[in-house]
């Protein structure tokens, strides 16, 4: 019987990786004592979870019937309801600190493996404690849990691709399957990983991943319409008409607005969007120019390119409103990873340029406070309830609470 190697799980990098992954959602549980908001979209997954406990069915707020969203993240919900007998508020909290944890191991651990500590503190700042998702972690929204389960998705994959046995291919369907039943869009993983094999001319892997895969919503699509007359509910009609440029531009802008160094063109709106073309060109550039960069991460850019397109088939949908930002969230942390292997490739460029040296390590230092005193800054007002801020007293605040 082969013994387990727990060794390369003990190291003292491993050990330093996993407390770096828990500073986050510890600090984001302690920020959050009133637990998370539970209106809007989050008001139905947190119903649908009481309702699995009482009644062993799936209803909506006020026993509006449940099909416009897929079940499993109210199940979750209404697991952390029945370990922790606690009010929904703090079940889903629970939910989003334990999915925070997971996408912060995994993404330092699949993106940055060798990288010393205050590197993966810095990524941990620029990704996982963006203020950009703070709107998203205070609610009992979906896309935490879903970005965590797509990271263990890509680990999966990995694995499956250096040992190629059955046991990392049938995990890598088991989880290929739940996406969709987290949020619809993670149809896109199926499409991509079915692509993938396809392009490999694994055409018996791809056509078993996607039938199995496809098989849980599946079975949800047709429980909703044998219900109520609908797949999945919202919009049901499609606008054919030519691609709106607005659409684009407003994609770029919010490309723009997480890679924005300046804080004071935040509200420049042809500005991130400058900056948002910027990055799309060097990176489509990065992907012809370097092949191995291509080959070590040809999952991650063929589900981009794929949930994109995905996104423009959503908004041609009638009457779909452009604010869709969050629709962009899932992408976030792929983005700004990137982002960053783009700038160190850079910096590795021009280090023996002293000026463009000092100057890039100064502009990247400036971004980096500037996030990180907007992650301090939502934090504060979400557990003090204040909106004056300041470094100093937030610490200060913070630290009262241990004395």
């Amino acid at each position: 019987m082969n013994k387990i190697d727990i060794s390369k799980y003990t190291s003292g990098s491993e050990l330093i990786t996993l407390l770096l992954a828990f500073c986050y959602p510890f600090i984001f549980l302690l920020a959050n004592a009133w637990g998370v908001t539970t209106s809007s979209d989050a008001g139905t997954y947190t119903a649908c979870a009481e309702s699995m406990l009482t009644a062993c069915e799936c209803v909506g707020k006020d026993g509006q019937p449940y099909y416009l969203y897929p079940p499993l993240y109210p199940f979750f919900i209404a697991i952390s309801l029945f370990l922790s007998d606690m009010p929904v508020k703090y079940a889903a909290l629970y939910v989003q600190v334990l999915m925070l944890f997971v996408t912060a191991w995994l993404l330092l651990r699949l993106y940055f493996p060798r990288a010393v500590w205050f590197q993966k503190a810095i990524v941990l700042v620029l990704t996982i404690a963006a203020a950009t998702l703070f709107k998203v972690y205070m609610y009992a929204f979906s896309e935490v849990t879903y970005i965590a389960f797509s990271l263990l998705l890509i680990a999966i994959y990995r694995e499956f691709r250096k040992k190629q046995n059955t046991q990392f291919f049938i995990w890598l369907i088991i989880c290929t399957s739940l996406l969709p039943m987290i949020r619809y869009i993670g149809l896109t993983f199926v499409i991509s990983l079915t692509l993938i094999f396809m392009l490999k001319k694994e055409y018996k892997r791809g056509f078993i991943l996607c039938t199995f895969s496809l098989l849980p919503v599946g079975l949800w699509f047709l429980r909703n319409y044998l219900h109520y007359g609908v797949v999945s509910g919202g919009h049901t009609r499609f606008a054919f008409h030519t691609l709106d440029i607005e659409v684009l531009i407003k994609s770029l802008s919010i490309l723009g607005h997480w890679l924005n160094p300046i804080e004071v063109f935040y509200q420049a709106y042809y500005f991130r969007v400058l900056i948002g073309l910027l990055y799309v060109i060097l990176f489509v550039y990065w992907i012809f120019r370097d092949a191995k960069f291509y080959q070590n991460y040809h999952f991650e850019i063929w589900y981009i390119l794929v949930y994109l397109a995905s996104l423009f088939v959503i908004i041609r949908l009638a009457h779909y409103n452009y604010n869709f930002e969050r629709l962009l969230f899932p992408l976030h942390h792929f983005v700004l990873i990137f982002y960053l292997k783009l700038l160190w490739s850079a910096y590795r460029k021009i280090n023996k340029y002293l000026f463009f040296k000092l100057l890039g390590v100064a502009i990247f230092l400036f971004w980096l406070l500037v996030r990180l005193r907007e992650s301090l800054m939502y934090l504060y007002v979400r557990r003090f309830g204040l909106l004056d801020f300041s470094i100093k007293e937030t610490i200060a605040e913070w630290w009262s609470l241990w004395i």
